[in-house]
């Protein structure tokens, strides 16, 4: 199935969740949680399309920031911009 857009495939929940942490570690979990492989995530990492930061050498990114991030293409898409 071809995806046009990115979604998530898990949302993160208010105040947290221990099953679920806001913190992804690596591009794998990064790719996993908006449903890429993780070479289309890391060519996207590299280009500085999604939002991650370091720990260490580690790409890591928020759950909830990516969220936030996912919601804000929708919303400007939505606007026309």
């Amino acid at each position: 199935m071809s995806r046009t857009s990115f979604e998530p495939k898990a949302k993160p929940t208010e105040g947290g969740n221990l099953h679920e942490p806001d913190l992804l570690y690596g591009a794998k979990a990064i790719a996993d949680f908006l449903g890429l492989t993780e070479k289309q995530a890391r060519n996207r990492i590299e280009a500085g399309v999604i939002p991650i930061f370091r720990m260490g050498g580690t790409i890591c990114a928020r759950r909830s920031t990516l969220t936030a991030w996912l919601t804000s293409l929708d919303d400007s898409s939505a606007s026309g911009a």
